[in-house]
């Protein structure tokens, strides 16, 4: 990491061995040797194994801010936890070994960001904890049994973006005068996408808005599909997922004056009209904390799901003016961001 909770006593060579065994994704996630477990009484060092399907770009200020929470609550790196990552770089097919690598370590309890690294670990972690964040619909992907009661080894936080996924079509018409027919973006590599992708055509419905969905898999294929948008006589667009840097998604929308929102919150702050979604930094500190509960003995099946209590809206006034639209006073109210 950047900024590593604790810092690092001088390496002995056991500590040197188990510290380039935790290196496996990638440097900027520096991480401190364990100490000397030879002393006597030296308290036993808990492992954390870190895996997700995203990028390396976006893992790290998420783990940063899990760091940070379990230094919050008492936890040191390198004296009380290691912290060993396995980052699938978006290529999802790389999860089940990288989760295997994990619980042959062994690690005492794993956090998996993302649906695709949850369902992805199910099969290969046995009895060891899994808390999973991210994760629009744990029960509907087989994870848990019941929000309430989860039972087996699995526990996390739900994003709930099902129901968020209407809510952006609603916005977007409360938006754009004259709204009747929207594009929709998603990428099906990613297993919760088609949770998303149902939410909003079920929206779409209740609204009276004509949907059509356009996949991608890749970079390339993402370039035909926004050709063909562009193309297609649409009044609006909807991007429920991005493989793509923020200010590129952007430039096309307003390239091509297409009002968008989109899931990605960034993508509003680097210039795209509105992005909604959960807080994330929140989520990833409600999952530090069943971590905690399950390092203390807690048993994941006992833990109940949280929820995201925290919903951000972001909403970018400068791209509006260059669309020609006027955001009305009741959509202003409810943005948690408003650029400008």
């Amino acid at each position: 990491m950047s900024a590593p909770l604790g810092r690092c006593s001088t390496l002995s060579r056991r500590g040197f061995v188990q510290q380039v065994a935790s290196l496996t994704a990638l440097a900027l996630f520096g991480a401190c040797a364990a100490p000397d477990r030879t002393a006597p009484n030296a308290p036993r060092v808990r492992r954390i194994g870190y895996l997700s399907s995203n990028s390396s770009a976006s893992v790290k200020p998420n783990s940063e801010i899990f760091m940070q929470a379990l230094q919050d609550l008492g936890y040191v790196e390198g004296r009380d936890i290691m912290i060993d990552f396995r980052i699938a770089e978006s290529v999802i097919d790389r999860l089940p070994g990288l989760a295997a690598e994990l619980v042959a370590l062994p690690v005492d309890v794993v956090l998996a960001e993302t649906g695709a690294a949850a369902e992805a670990a199910k099969p290969v972690t046995g009895t060891t904890p899994v808390v999973f964040v991210l994760v629009p619909d744990p029960v509907g992907q087989g994870l848990v049994a019941s929000l309430a009661r989860p039972g087996g080894s699995y526990t996390g936080v739900t994003t709930l973006s099902g129901v968020i996924a209407g809510k952006r079509l609603e916005l977007l018409k409360e938006t754009v005068p004259g709204l009747a027919r929207v594009a929709v973006l998603w990428n099906p590599t990613n297993p919760p996408a088609a949770i998303f992708l149902r939410g909003t055509e079920e929206a779409a419905g209740t609204l009276g808005l004509e949907t059509k969905a356009f996949s991608y898999r890749s970079g390339a294929e993402l370039d035909a599909a926004l050709e063909t948008i562009a193309r297609g006589g649409f009044d609006g667009l909807v991007m429920l997922t991005s493989v793509v840097p923020p200010a590129d998604t952007a430039d096309f929308a307003a390239e091509k004056r297409l009002p968008a929102i989109y899931a990605s919150l960034d993508i509003a702050r680097a210039g795209g009209l509105m992005s909604l979604g959960v807080n994330t930094p929140a989520l990833f500190r409600k999952a530090a904390g069943l971590v905690d509960k399950i390092l203390k003995g807690a048993r994941p099946a006992d833990l109940p799901i949280e929820h995201p209590t925290q919903i951000d809206f972001v909403v970018n006034i400068a791209t509006a003016k260059r669309l020609g639209l006027a955001i009305p006073d009741n959509v202003l109210r409810q943005a948690t961001e408003v650029i400008r």
